[in-house]
């Protein structure tokens, strides 16, 4: 598994952590010790990883210039932008409800033992998003 692609990239700090439920505790474990051990490291990615700290969305446009995010909060962001139901896709006044709506994501906190959705592990503050919990702390369950 060390010598896996994915496994190097998050070596190297060239990905971030995305587990789903079908990946084993084991492999899990030791791709999220390598995270830890890259992200005290500072390297490359986390060096200006922002997914916690929090990034200012105003915008499609703004998407290209904020810091790195976890990836499937991007994602979402930028569908978001593009969705003609959403009122006003410069702000964040409706993100959370957007992604309520859309019902795609189901995640576990490892810590918490608490299964949510998406929509309940991110913090909107006017244009100002982030995730509550750490990447590796959290587990996509499959449909």
């Amino acid at each position: 598994m060390k010598e896996s692609v994915n496994f190097q990239q998050l070596t190297r700090g060239h990905a971030y952590p995305l587990f789903y439920d079908t990946l084993f505790d084991d492999l899990r474990m030791a791709m999220t010790d390598e995270v830890i051990t890259t992200r005290a490291n500072g390297d490359d990615v986390w060096s200006a990883d922002a997914t916690n700290t929090g990034v200012t969305y105003s915008g499609r446009d703004s998407l290209e210039l904020i810091p790195p995010i976890f990836p499937k909060l991007w994602r979402r962001l930028n569908s978001y932008s593009m969705d003609s139901d959403v009122g006003n896709p410069n702000d964040l006044r409706e993100f959370i409800e957007y992604l309520n709506s859309l019902r795609e994501e189901r995640i576990l906190i490892i810590p918490e033992q608490r299964i949510t959705g998406f929509d309940n592990i991110l913090e909107v503050n006017g244009n100002v998003i982030r995730m509550i919990p750490l990447p590796e702390d959290i587990i996509i369950i499959s449909r």
